[in-house]
């Protein structure tokens, strides 16, 4: 996208919303990994088990 904006292949207001998008969806895949962990923390917790190691 980068390339294309330089080369003038796409407007700013297309490279703008694709980034935008890039970053928000970015942020949820962090957001769900993080629940992920956390859950797999709280499950380890209940059942008194070590579901995974942090190395």
């Amino acid at each position: 996208m980068t390339r294309s904006y330089e080369r003038k292949n796409i407007t700013l207001l297309e490279f703008i919303d694709f980034f935008e998008s890039y970053k928000e969806n970015v942020l949820h895949l962090h957001q769900l990994q993080t629940d992920r962990i956390h859950s797999l923390e709280e499950l380890s917790l209940a059942t008194g088990k070590n579901l995974f190691s942090y190395e």
